[in-house]
């Protein structure tokens, strides 16, 4: 996976406990972004999946056809071994784990996201708790709002 999109990802996950405000107002617009991604990597995912069981299944009945025609006793562990290796199967194989891999990295951001929440909430609270102790205000004044 290229690590720029890591690094984004983990640039996204993190705030500035002294900008609650603009915190606060990025969350709703990450969570969405995030979760497109990851409806996106599953379709993917479930597309990759599909295309590595036709692929499957064609190499599976021409291995079969092919190994009976030559006379050789048909076992399933022999088909299956055949299948396995062929460069078509391997290939098909490969791109869904990539897509899997893929679908699993945004699900865990996702989730990342929503822990993220819980701190926002947090760090909310210790900066209204450290206003009504001190009477500073650390919220900045909110921006184009008439």
């Amino acid at each position: 996976m290229d690590k720029e999109i890591i690094n984004q990802a983990l640039d996204d996950i993190r705030f500035d406990t002294n900008d609650l405000d603009d915190v606060w107002r990025r969350q709703p617009e990450l969570v969405a972004i995030y979760g497109f991604k990851m409806a996106e990597a599953e379709r993917d995912a479930s597309a990759a999946k599909r295309a590595l069981e036709v692929v499957e299944s064609r190499l599976y009945s021409g291995t079969r056809a092919e190994m009976s025609f030559d006379g050789v006793r048909l076992s399933e562990s022999s088909i299956e071994a055949k299948v396995k290796s062929a460069p078509a199967y391997m290939s098909a194989r490969q791109k869904y784990d990539d897509a899997r891999y893929l679908a699993d990295f945004y699900k865990q951001v996702s989730n990342a996201l929503s822990h993220r929440r819980d701190m926002i909430v947090q760090a909310s609270k210790r900066a209204i708790a450290e206003y009504e102790r001190t009477g500073t205000e650390r919220f900045n004044p909110p921006v184009n709002v008439a």
